[in-house]
C-alpha cells in the first residue's frame, strides 16, 4: 500500500482537485479489486474477472460521469490494455500498482511501463528516456 501511495502522490503533484479525487478513486478502485483477490491467486484473468465485474464502478471513475451508459461501460472496459498485466502478481501491492498503471494508461492513453526490471525507469537512471540492454517485462 506505501508504494501505490507514493506512486499515487508523484502523479498527484501538480494536478488539479479534480485530477487528484480521480486518482484517489482509481487507486481504491485497485484495493478493492487486489485486496478481494487472495495472494498467491492473484493472475491477470482473475484481475480482469474482478474488474469486469465492477466495470459499472470503474466507467464512472474513467469517465468523471456518474451516469455511464452501458454501452460507454463496455467500451471502456474493452479498451483496458489487459496484455500488459503480468501474467501472475506476487504481492496484493503489486497488483495494485500494475492494475492503476493499466487503468491510467487506458484513461490518458499513456504507454505503459513496468517499475522493475531492465527497461524500466528506475533502473535506466535516465529520467524519462528508457535505455533496454536486456529483455522487457
Amino acid at each position: 500500500m506505501k508504494q501505490l501511495s507514493v506512486a499515487v502522490v508523484v502523479i498527484v503533484t501538480g494536478m488539479t482537485c479534480a485530477q487528484a479525487d480521480n486518482y484517489s478513486d482509481m487507486a481504491q478502485f485497485a484495493q478493492s479489486i487486489c485486496g478481494d483477490i487472495p495472494e498467491g491467486s492473484l493472475t491477470r484473468t482473475s484481475i480482469q474477472g474482478k474488474v469486469e465485474a465492477n466495470a459499472g464502478l470503474l466507467a464512472k471513475i474513467i469517465s468523471g460521469d456518474a451516469n455511464v451508459s452501458g454501452t460507454k461501460t463496455e467500451e471502456i472496459y474493452k479498451g483496458i490494455p489487459f496484455d500488459k498485466l503480468p501474467d501472475k502478481i506476487p504481492t496484493v501491492s503489486m497488483c495494485k500498482i500494475e492494475l492503476a498503471k493499466v487503468l491510467l494508461a487506458q484513461q490518458h492513453g499513456m504507454v505503459i511501463q513496468h517499475t522493475e526490471g531492465p527497461c524500466s525507469p528506475n533502473q535506466s537512471g535516465n529520467g524519462n528516456t528508457v535505455t533496454c540492454n536486456g529483455p522487457a517485462k
